[in-house]
C-alpha cells in the first residue's frame, strides 16, 4: 500500500501516524514530484505494468503446483538462488519466484521472474530458471532493477536487456530485479 505522496518521496520524517499534525510533517509538498521525478516515473511505470497484466491484479493468492496431479503447473513457483531449491530459514536473505501468466489472464501468456535480495551489504547471484515444462519461455527481458539509476530502474520490455534462461543475474543489496518472458512467436515481439 502507498500513501499520498509516497510516489514522489514524501516521508513525513518517518512518522506513520501524522494525522493530528497540522504542519510540514503531514502536508503534501508537491515540489517533491519535480525534485524526485525519477521515483514518480518508477511508480507510474509499475502502475502501468499492473494495469497491463492481470497476474498483478489478483483477489486471491496464486495457485501452487499440485503435488498429487503433476499436470497442474500452478501460477507460482518459488526458489532461492538456484532453480529447484528453496530456503525459508530465518537466516535467508534471498527469495525468487516465477509468476506464470495464462491465456485466460492476458493474451500474451506472459510470465515474470522476480529476484529479491534482502541482504544489507552482499550482492547475491541468482540462476534463472529454464522452465522446460512450460515450453514457452524462450528468453527473458530485464525490465526492473531497483538498484539502477532512473530511467534505467524500470524500462519497457522492447527496450530491455535480453537474458537467456539458465544464466546468472547479480542482484545488489536491498534490491529487486524483475524479468519478463519473451515468446518470439507472438506478434510485435522482436
Amino acid at each position: 500500500m502507498i500513501t499520498a505522496g509516497d510516489e514522489f518521496g514524501r516521508s513525513q520524517l518517518g512518522n506513520n501516524n501524522s494525522w493530528c499534525q497540522d504542519n510540514d510533517i503531514s502536508w503534501l509538498n508537491w515540489e517533491l514530484a519535480e525534485t524526485n521525478n525519477g521515483l514518480l516515473r518508477f511508480f507510474q511505470k509499475c502502475i502501468a505494468l499492473r494495469k497491463q497484466y492481470e497476474i498483478f491484479r489478483r483477489n486471491i493468492f496464486f495457485s501452487e503446483p499440485d503435488v498429487v496431479d503433476s499436470s497442474s503447473k500452478g501460477e507460482i513457483s518459488w526458489q532461492s538462488l538456484v532453480p529447484g531449491t528453496q530456503d525459508w530459514s530465518a537466516s535467508s536473505h534471498v527469495l525468487a519466484f516465477s509468476l506464470y501468466g495464462s491465456e485466460e489472464q492476458d493474451r500474451e501468456n506472459t510470465s515474470f521472474f522476480v529476484m529479491l535480495n534482502g541482504h544489507t551489504s552482499e550482492t547475491k547471484t541468482f540462476t534463472l530458471p529454464s522452465d522446460p515444462d512450460r515450453n514457452r519461455i524462450h528468453d527473458w527481458n530485464l525490465i526492473i532493477d531497483t538498484a539502477a539509476e532512473s530511467p534505467h530502474d524500470i524500462v519497457d520490455s522492447n527496450e530491455a536487456q535480453r537474458v537467456t534462461p539458465g544464466s546468472n543475474i547479480s542482484v545488489q543489496p536491498m534490491a529487486l530485479v524483475m524479468l519478463q518472458s519473451i515468446d518470439p512467436t507472438l506478434p510485435g515481439i522482436n
